[in-house]
């Protein structure tokens, strides 16, 4: 909190965290049930596969993919280390101060929720599971684009 402040994404989350969200009650524990297709593939899709996704791989990172995401960019770093949210380069780059180049996504797109953030944190925490033939979407919620979500590179 001292080198990035509250009103930072990380402030935020760190907030939210601990459950400081002003006068709102504490928030949730990060979802136990969380899955792909439910929680995780809405926020790539709103804020990452713009840029990185079939069209369009800036800094040659894909994240419309398991293999790609684990393959990761020019870094040469994986996006998403399964089990370890703390080493993957997805979860430094959306919580980075906005100020920062390396912050995703950038300036002037909109900034991912600390709840999202705990999401995508929770999903690669427990293993960064990906959509498959056999995952089914709950009902009720419209599935992702065919093919946007495979396993396949």
């Amino acid at each position: 909190m001292l080198t990035h402040g509250s009103t930072t994404p990380f402030g935020m989350l760190a907030n939210a965290l601990r459950g400081r969200n002003g006068d709102s009650p504490p928030p949730e524990p990060p979802l136990a049930a969380a899955t792909f297709v439910t929680s995780v593939a809405p926020i790539l899709d709103a804020h990452c596969v713009e840029c990185h996704g079939p069209e369009k791989q800036k800094h040659g990172l894909r994240l419309d993919s398991r293999e790609a995401a684990l393959k990761g960019g020019e870094s040469g770093k994986p996006a998403i280390v399964p089990g370890n949210a703390l080493a993957s380069v997805i979860v430094e780059a959306i919580t980075l101060p906005p100020a920062n180049q390396r912050a995703m996504p950038p300036e002037g797109k909109p900034r991912l929720t600390p709840e999202q953030v705990v999401t995508l944190i929770d999903w690669i925490n427990r293993g960064a599971e990906w959509a498959d033939a056999t995952q089914r979407a709950a009902v009720g919620v419209e599935p992702p684009s065919p093919g946007r979500w495979s396993t396949a590179s």
